[in-house]
């Protein structure tokens, strides 16, 4: 196992951690604009991860498909998933209950849309603001990792095409009608 696969994985990890909060904070956030104080009263309207977290999850599943391929284990390749608590709504609490339910369902999804369209941008300031940046970001891509290339801006690519990975695979996830998980 090389340092940098692991160092990449925990990214991942945290990029994912960050992902799913932000899409519970929406969650919360949305029902609160819109009538329902439940998930405010519960401290849920923030990104600390600590309000959002589900053992399961948020941890020992995303773990495995994160770092079980480091030890010769994997299941699940390719695509990361992960769940959080869900966001605590009452939806009597709504003035339109049908319209302020959805809206405040398609909160979390649209976050991690929002978040994937901001990763990409930064990518796209990469490809025309670096020199040879189209060629780290395609390279990178790939999974080659170049040499003689400034790791800071290595660094930001990887992080940009994780999280583009995992907040579109998160939107898909989210989109897909599961009980008990919808």
């Amino acid at each position: 196992m090389q340092s940098a696969d692991f160092a990449i994985r925990v990214f991942e990890f945290v990029l994912l951690i960050f992902s799913l909060s932000f899409h519970e904070c929406s969650h919360a956030w949305m029902a609160s604009r819109l009538g329902d104080q439940t998930a405010r009263l519960q401290g849920r309207v923030t990104l600390n991860p600590i309000y959002h977290i589900d053992p399961v999850g948020t941890l020992i599943m995303p773990a495995i498909i994160i770092f079980g391929p480091l030890i010769g284990f994997s299941m699940f390749s390719g695509v990361i998933i992960g769940w959080a608590k869900p966001t605590p709504v009452i939806t009597r609490n709504f003035s339109k209950i049908r319209r302020d339910d959805n809206l405040t369902t398609l909160a979390g999804p649209v976050s991690n849309l929002l978040l994937a369209v901001l990763a990409i941008l930064i990518l796209l300031v990469v490809i025309h603001a670096v020199p040879g940046g189209r060629q780290i970001v395609m390279y990178t891509f790939n999974n080659e990792l170049l040499q003689g290339v400034n790791s800071s801006v290595q660094a930001i690519v990887l992080l940009g095409i994780a999280a583009v990975q995992i907040n579109l695979g998160l939107l898909v996830f989210n989109l897909l009608a599961i009980p008990p998980l919808d």
